[in-house]
């Protein structure tokens, strides 16, 4: 639990200090740090480019393309690492079960949280809760 709490004060502090940056940057870079707060905001529940480009009030094609350049990386990336950040920390750091896991991070079923765990870390969430 320390571990979390530490990881979102970081956040905090890390989205407090680009409201700052910014306002006096261009419009991508709004769209950019936007999306971030928004990821670290509603990742539990969307992750789809979709949401986060219509909360942009931008097409997804677009949106994605605006992600990339800013940040060289795609925005389905990004989003896979908080959802991948979050799982690592709950099996770490509680007891909860990987089907409570799996539900907590709006997972369809276990075997669809295995198969996306599996394939961003190359571990099975079993194997990783006790490596």
């Amino acid at each position: 639990h320390y571990f979390r709490i530490m990881l979102y004060h970081v956040c905090h502090v890390f989205f407090s200090e680009q409201e700052k940056l910014v306002k006096a940057s261009n419009r991508q870079d709004e769209i950019f740090y936007r999306f971030i707060k928004d990821v670290n905001d509603d990742f539990y529940q969307h992750r789809q480019i979709k949401y986060y480009a219509d909360k942009a009030s931008l097409t997804p094609k677009y949106f994605s393309k605006i992600i990339f350049d800013v940040s060289g990386k795609k925005a389905s990336e990004w989003i896979d690492d908080y959802v991948i950040l979050e799982a690592k920390t709950l099996l770490k750091n509680t007891s909860q079960t990987i089907q409570q896991i799996s539900d907590k991070l709006n997972f369809s079923n276990q075997s669809h949280f295995s198969r996306f765990f599996t394939s961003h870390n190359g571990v099975s969430p079993s194997e990783y809760r006790l490596g």
